[in-house]
């Protein structure tokens, strides 16, 4: 992208929807091999004494923002235990959490999906995150601003 663009910032992409979320392992596989497989491949050598970084230039951005969508009733209810494991050792500048019904939670009952998806179970206790972990607080506080919420930049 900087070749093409020549500013350097451009990143084509930067987060990833991961489907039927089930844990923080799922997210973090995503994650992690982006970091060091994608992103962390600079260094190392492809031809003689070139490396991929010499070929090819970085690869930005060093991170992805990997965003859960969490679909079925079991995993609704305990969006906020795998939203908090996956970020327990990540410094991100916000996190988005997408909760939804699809044709594969249908095998749950439409009824039972959809009062977990937007009752308060998932959402409220999502909420609590950072009163939890104090490590994840401000990046929080990032995220509520940009959502426009009531309590944006509160504790």
């Amino acid at each position: 992208a900087h070749e093409f663009y020549g500013n350097g910032d451009v990143a084509p992409i930067h987060e990833v929807i991961l489907p039927l979320t089930t844990s923080a392992d799922d997210l973090n596989r995503i994650y992690h091999y982006y970091v060091n497989h994608v992103a962390g491949r600079g260094d190392q050598m492809v031809y003689g004494q070139q490396r991929v970084a010499d070929w090819i230039g970085q690869v930005y951005p060093r991170q992805i923002n990997v965003i859960p969508l969490i679909e079925d009733s079991d995993h609704l209810l305990a969006a906020d235990t795998i939203v908090e494991e996956f970020l327990s050792d990540k410094e991100l500048p916000y996190q988005r959490v997408f909760l939804a019904r699809s044709d594969h939670a249908l095998n749950y009952g439409v009824v039972t999906v959809g009062t977990a998806a937007q009752g308060r179970s998932a959402t409220a206790r999502q909420s609590t995150i950072p009163d939890r972990d104090p490590a994840i607080r401000n990046g929080w506080r990032r995220l509520s601003t940009l959502q426009g919420s009531p309590d944006a930049g509160q504790p």
